[in-house]
């Protein structure tokens, strides 16, 4: 045999010996859209080279990125939670530890963008791109025939690289913000706001106006004159508002306000960011400069608009969701002033009971000017009388829109259920809701809508609806209002322990009346 036939035998017995050849397995892949980590690392840049809030170390926040029912990505978390393992795949935050965990995640619904606090930290958390994809597809059906041609047509069921930078900053500076003070709004408070107040609203537009005219004029002479006419007629609508009511309006600019003040810096201030390299594989991003001028000037425009009541919020230019909303802008803009007029205000913004209109209360040196003249100075620049004449055409549309709603409610074909629960409490415990859905009708009854609504009568007595319904709730009447779609035959007459329908659970027991479409629904307590 020869030494070649020797060598072709021995490499035979040898990988026999071996057994199954090893085959290299691929690497664990993310199941998020790995650009929204390229974002992420663009935004920590960022807020690092623009220094847009001293103290901010972005990166260092936590994170949390998802895909409803697929992946949680964590990251810079001191204890990830139990069901978390350690990603060993490819990164575009390199060896930066990132943890994972499949098919179980922290929200099922798409599109929150939000912040909470998870293993003890207050933690940033970012949809996935494809989850506010489907989330701005599911309001498809919701718009008239125009309005789907150009949604699709201009691409907007798709994320904007620059819209998840601008969310990014925006939520991320919350996660530190929360952290150095707790100045939250009672959001309670939004169903007493005089939503359709004319005046209000009037003295409400000028301060967006007076700002507006403020950072776009930027001599020193002018800032100084619009900084007194805006103290003057914050300090006069103030005057016509309860303590509740401003203090609602001080908290939610001085949360939401300093947040949009970031997205204000980075726009203003970015242009000469020079991006990471992997930042251009996002599709539609080209870079700054010209971009974020053109965003910015977008933005002032847009915040002038919304504290003028021109933008619809959820379909509706009435209701407390545009109130609400227009404090996000006042409050951006005030601290945007606040650099002109007051450099070192950031080392005081965290102190209890400090907002932005407070120091720029100060830096006007309230005693010493004319506050009634600026007041007269301010009607006369930016002509009052014609604002008000149209918040008065305003405040009769928005009752006429509320007056709808209710009939809407209470003018059923379908069954229209009645919880009166006088005979359990003399008012409610407390309540689930979204701000942005909320439309007072007068001081008792105020309707609650977009969400799904929770009601605690006391401590065990509750309410809980599995779909968005309008509730109406009439403290005076000590009755809640609403339709559904189950028949009235559904519900048996006679005192019920429980009652659970396709649409909502009440855990009470309970006196039910069944009259037609009407089922009147009287709480009991408990025995015993």
């Amino acid at each position: 045999m020869t030494n070649r036939l020797w060598t072709v035998l021995a490499g035979l017995i040898l990988l026999m010996s071996l057994g199954r050849p090893v085959v290299a397995q691929p690497p664990e892949a993310l199941r998020i859209d790995p650009l929204a980590l390229v974002m992420l690392q663009e935004a920590r840049q960022a807020a690092a080279s623009l220094e847009l809030f001293p103290g901010w170390d972005f990166s260092k926040t936590p994170v949390l990125l998802y895909r409803p029912g697929v992946q949680d990505v964590l990251l810079n978390i001191d204890a990830p939670p139990p069901g978390f393992r350690r990603y060993a795949g490819p990164s575009p935050l390199g060896d930066e530890p990132i943890y994972v965990r499949d098919d179980s995640t922290q929200f099922d619904l798409d599109g929150q963008n939000t912040v909470i606090e998870l293993a003890g930290q207050w933690v940033l958390v970012v949809a996935d791109p494809a989850s506010s994809m489907r989330n701005n597809l599911r309001s498809f059906g919701r718009m008239d025939e125009q309005d789907q041609e150009d949604w699709l047509n201009e691409w907007s069921f798709l994320s904007s690289p620059y819209g998840l930078l601008t969310l990014i900053l925006h939520e991320g500076f919350h996660a530190f913000q929360y952290e150095q003070a707790d100045k939250f709004a009672d959001e309670t408070v939004i169903a007493q706001y005089p939503a359709l107040d004319a005046e209000n609203n009037a003295l409400h537009e000028l301060e967006g106006r007076i700002l507006h005219a403020a950072l776009t004029d930027s001599s020193a002479s002018s800032q100084l004159e619009a900084l007194r006419q805006f103290v003057a007629v914050r300090e006069a609508r103030h005057a016509r508002l309860t303590p509740e009511i401003v203090d609602y309006e001080l908290r939610n600019e001085f949360t939401e306000g300093l947040a949009k003040y970031i997205e204000y810096r980075f726009f203003r201030d970015g242009t000469a960011l020079t991006p990471r390299p992997e930042s251009y594989l996002a599709a539609g991003f080209r870079g700054y400069g010209d971009e974020l001028d053109r965003r910015l000037s977008r933005a002032l425009d847009f915040a002038s608009r919304s504290i003028a009541g021109e933008i619809r919020i959820n379909g509706s230019y009435f209701g407390a969701g545009p109130i609400r909303f227009k404090l996000y802008p006042l409050g951006g803009l005030q601290a945007l002033l606040l650099d002109e007029v007051m450099p070192g205000w950031k080392s005081r913004i965290f102190a209890p009971g400090v907002y932005q209109t407070t120091l720029l209360t100060e830096a006007a040196g309230l005693a010493s000017f004319d506050g009634a003249n600026a007041l007269a100075q301010a009607k006369a620049r930016f002509d009052y009388e014609a604002i008000l004449a149209d918040k008065r055409a305003f405040e009769r549309d928005g009752r006429a829109s509320a007056q709808e709603k209710l009939d809407a409610i209470l003018n059923t074909n379908a069954t229209l259920v009645r919880v009166q629960y006088g005979d359990l409490a003399s008012e409610l415990a407390g309540l689930g809701f979204t701000p942005f859905g909320v439309t007072r009708l007068d001081s008792a009854r105020v309707i609650y809508d977009l969400v799904p609504i929770t009601v605690d009568f006391d401590e065990t007595h509750h309410l809980s609806f599995y779909r968005a319904r309008a509730l109406l709730v009439d403290t005076e009447a000590q009755e809640l209002v609403f339709s559904i779609p189950e028949t009235a035959a559904t519900f048996a007459s006679g005192l019920q322990t429980d009652i659970s329908t396709d649409t909502f659970d009440l855990n009470a027991p309970a006196e039910v009346d069944v009259s037609g479409n009407t089922v009147q629904i009287s709480l009991r307590s408990r025995a015993g």
